[in-house]
């Protein structure tokens, strides 16, 4: 499955309900999103296939793409079935339908909304005014017709240098061995957000690897799980919670994490990186940190040097 092909191989899981092929097709969408959605094999896909596309949980783009994407495909749509070459802002929004809805404009800003959609009819003057008293007054969410909660998913490249390899420090003084250990990162933020997964160092020899996660603060759990990094052509994985763990802006968190493998790569991390206005500031930790005891006695917990290249989080709008 890759960029060229995963519409149609979404098309096909739709046509035929094949819902794990559906669930895979959506998943790779939603983290290769601004490749697909810019893309032409998008604006042959069926309503249904274009909405499932909208409905996904957590997805790469943002509204701006969303929109100009659907425009893009119901300009498509009017030409292949109805021969119209030149479609008026009011055929498009006809042809988009509810489809509309599904974009929440009213999780950008107003300048952005503006720049989008302030010239066109697609959005009506009604449904623009109640958007725009929303975003001024954070009033009215009852009065609009677009989802409103903020699915655009932001990348966190915490890594300056990536390194094949293993990781240094998990060798053993005495006897030279290397050891399995617990990784760690401890990071706060400016503004709250929703964590949503963590990018991993693909395996030492290429194959796929169980990963024990927990995502603390303080002594207190918010997250522990074991998942799947699954082998890619590049040196990083994603691994995606079920559900995104909200962050605190201030606030100092732990992510842990015991992989059952040996990790392939390495990388030196940055100790503050901005991203959409969402300031990460990262603090060491030390070789001999206890993990709050999360693994046990036994386990050598070490300082990560970037085997957590990347976070994933959807910006919380205040």
């Amino acid at each position: 499955m890759d960029t060229n092909n995963v519409c149609a191989i979404l098309e096909l899981s739709v046509t035929f309900d094949i819902e794990d092929l559906r669930n895979q097709c959506l998943g790779f969408v939603a983290n290769q999103s601004e490749s697909v959605l810019n893309g032409d094999e998008i604006l042959d896909l069926s309503r249904e296939s274009l909405q499932a596309i909208l409905k996904v949980e957590r997805i790469m783009s943002g509204p701006s793409t969303l929109f100009t994407s659907c425009v893009k495909w119901a300009r498509h749509q009017l030409q292949v079935e109805h021969s119209i070459k030149d479609p008026n802002d009011l055929q498009i929004r006809k042809t988009l339908g509810g489809l509309l809805y599904e974009i929440p404009f009213p999780a950008i800003s107003a300048t952005e909304f503006a720049h989008l959609v302030g010239e066109s009819d697609i959005v009506t003057n009604k449904e623009k005014s109640a958007v725009y008293y929303y975003l001024a007054s954070r009033r009215g969410k009852d009065k609009l017709k677009f989802r409103t909660e903020n699915r655009h998913e932001r990348l966190v490249n915490l890594a300056t240098k990536c390194t094949k390899g293993l990781l240094p420090q998990s060798q053993c003084s005495a006897c030279g061995s290397f050891k399995k250990s617990t990784v760690e990162l401890s990071f706060k933020t400016n503004k709250d957000i929703l964590l949503t997964g963590i990018g991993f160092y693909t395996a030492h020899n290429g194959s796929d690897y169980a990963v024990d996660i927990q995502v603390i603060q303080e002594k207190d759990s918010l997250l522990q799980d074991k998942l799947m990094v699954q082998h890619t052509e590049n040196s990083t994985s994603k691994v995606s919670f079920d559900k995104p763990v909200s962050i605190v802006q201030g606030m100092l968190y732990k992510i842990s994490a015991f992989a059952h493998k040996d990790i392939g790569y390495y990388g030196e991390l940055c100790s503050e990186i901005c991203v959409d206005d969402v300031t990460f500031a990262f603090v060491s930790v030390s070789p001999n940190a206890s993990a709050f005891g999360l693994f046990g006695a036994g386990v050598n917990s070490i300082a990560t040097s970037g085997q957590i290249p990347q976070l994933y989080f959807i910006a919380v709008k205040s």
